[in-house]
């Protein structure tokens, strides 16, 4: 396996991701508050964000550097898109996998954050450590095609 400069950027960004999610986790759960409107303006979605909650605001962040990581997986070097029967590999059941497993993360997550129950907290961990697994596969499988 190769590595490129822009994988270990990749990389690099994914796990940042997922700690400002954490973090933004941690944040809820302790009840940090911020008072504002932050203004998101890109190619991609603009508008404004009110919160009331600091962790709310940094688990947002979060998923947005991890949804913008993955997107760039589907494009080549060279900038041009993969063709249709090639996104209807191997790596198109490992992306499925692993849109299932973050609903199912953030939604036990959320749960735990929300004081449901203790037994909500431990899933979430363990789904957490299971979506890099997943991720790490979807990359090294990538590096296959």
């Amino acid at each position: 396996m190769n590595w490129t400069p822009r994988d270990v950027i990749r990389l690099v960004a994914l796990i940042g991701g997922f700690l400002l999610c954490g973090i933004g986790a941690a944040l809820m759960w302790f009840g940090v508050g911020a008072e504002g409107t932050v203004g998101i303006k890109s190619s991609v979605m603009s508008g404004t964000v009110k919160t009331g909650s600091a962790g709310l605001f940094t688990l947002f962040f979060g998923f947005g550097v991890i949804i913008f990581v993955i997107a760039s997986f589907t494009v080549r070097e060279s900038g041009e898109r993969l063709s249709p029967s090639q996104r209807r590999s191997r790596t198109e059941h490992i992306i499925r996998a692993f849109w299932a497993v973050l609903a199912a993360f953030v939604l036990t997550a959320s749960l735990a954050a929300l004081g449901y129950g203790a037994g909500f907290a431990g899933a979430a961990i363990f789904l957490g450590a299971f979506l890099v697994f997943v991720g790490v596969a979807y990359v090294v499988q990538l590096d296959y095609e």
